[in-house]
């Protein structure tokens, strides 16, 4: 009995020593645990995320080229220099330039930017592979529909579809403005509208579009009739109506946001956002895919989705910005303050050959 009392004490005694052993060798003393938890608490500068001037060090001097379609280009480019110390260098294309030109040089591009013009051209170079994804930091603050849902490009601004208005021509007729679609049906406004060609126009197929998506197809075609009937004639470009509207020649032109003379003081020329539904297009900013600068290119992308950026933008070119809450000039209205119509772009797309050839059947070309 006794030979096992000593065996069980041994045992337990050795059982004890593993024990401490092993709290030695694994653990940590208090001591170091305290020296471990300064250490971390030494690191968070590691961590942190950089802000964009700090970003923008990295690439300062640096060129980034740029295709555009934007009014107010040289503010713009001075602004961001002046924030960045980065060079803008643009070249300025409409959409459609845009698209052939970095289809031509898919495999060795030039550019690293692609800033401003109809979404529809950007959502079709996604599709071919031209762009690069890319999520800004800055993106989470842009409501979704104007975003790419697989982050090809971002809205920096809304061109928003309205009636500028001829306020000495008003007065003239004895009129108040037009506050609403239907409102320009009226016979009163006969010859006193003019509207711009939707096979020519993104304005106006955006205007087209969007009047049978708010209507319907029958109730839509039907509405158009009507309209037709008091537009004097239809211009090729989309920016025709509201220049013609400037000039004195007729009293409402349907355009894509105010005419500049509509901030002067004392101007004649106003702008009406429908009230029954403003129809509207993202302009977007994108990445070229491969672009020679792209990583300096995305310094730019993130400054125009900035507060600070998204108010130089709507300076340098009044049109409403994408980021809710950005303080806008002159008549321009902030996106809280439009009613705007619930796009359904991937349809609008789809059904544009279509749509522009029933219209031609209707009202010539």
């Amino acid at each position: 009995m006794k030979f096992l009392r000593k065996v069980s004490i041994f045992l337990l005694a050795l059982t004890m020593v593993f024990m401490f052993t092993g709290i030695v060798g694994c653990g940590k003393s208090a001591t170091e645990e305290k020296s471990s938890e300064k250490a971390v608490s030494e690191k968070p500068e590691e961590n942190k995320e950089l802000t964009l001037e700090e970003r923008a060090k990295e690439f300062k001097g640096t060129k980034v080229n740029v295709y555009y379609a934007y009014g107010g280009w040289d503010t713009i480019v001075e602004e961001f220099k002046k924030d960045t110390d980065i060079e803008l260098v643009g070249v300025d294309m409409s959409s459609g330039e845009a698209l052939t030109k970095m289809q031509a040089e898919k495999d060795n591009p030039t550019m690293d930017v692609w800033f401003g013009g109809g979404d529809d051209a950007f959502r079709q170079a996604a599709g071919e592979g031209l762009l690069e994804q890319y999520e800004s930091p800055e993106a989470s603050a842009i409501p979704d529909k104007y975003r790419d849902k697989d982050n090809y490009w971002t809205g920096v601004s809304l061109v928003v579809v309205g009636f500028s208005l001829n306020k000495n021509r008003l007065n003239e007729l004895g009129c108040e403005a037009p506050k609403t679609w239907d409102d320009l049906t009226d016979s009163k406004w006969k010859d006193e509208i003019i509207g711009s060609n939707p096979s020519i126009s993104g304005t106006a197929y955006s205007i087209v579009s969007g009047i049978i998506e708010m209507k319907g197809e029958k109730a839509g075609w039907e509405y158009l009739e009507a309209l037709d009937k008091n537009v004097n004639h239809y211009t090729p470009k989309g920016s025709g109506p509201g220049a013609k509207v400037v000039a004195g020649e007729f009293t409402i032109g349907l355009s894509p946001g105010p005419p500049e003379e509509s901030f002067q003081e004392g101007s004649n020329i106003s702008f009406v956002y429908p009230e029954d539904g403003t129809t509207w297009w993202p302009a977007p900013i994108a990445l070229v895919k491969n672009g020679p600068n792209v990583e300096a290119g995305k310094i730019f992308y993130d400054w125009c989705l900035t507060e600070h950026g998204q108010e130089i933008l709507a300076k340098a070119s009044p049109r409403t910005p994408t980021r809710p809450g950005v303080e806008t000039p002159g008549v321009i209205k902030s996106i809280d303050q439009i009613k705007l119509l619930d796009r359904d772009f991937e349809w609008a797309g789809a059904e544009r050959e279509r749509i522009v050839k029933e219209w031609t059947n209707r009202f010539g070309g």
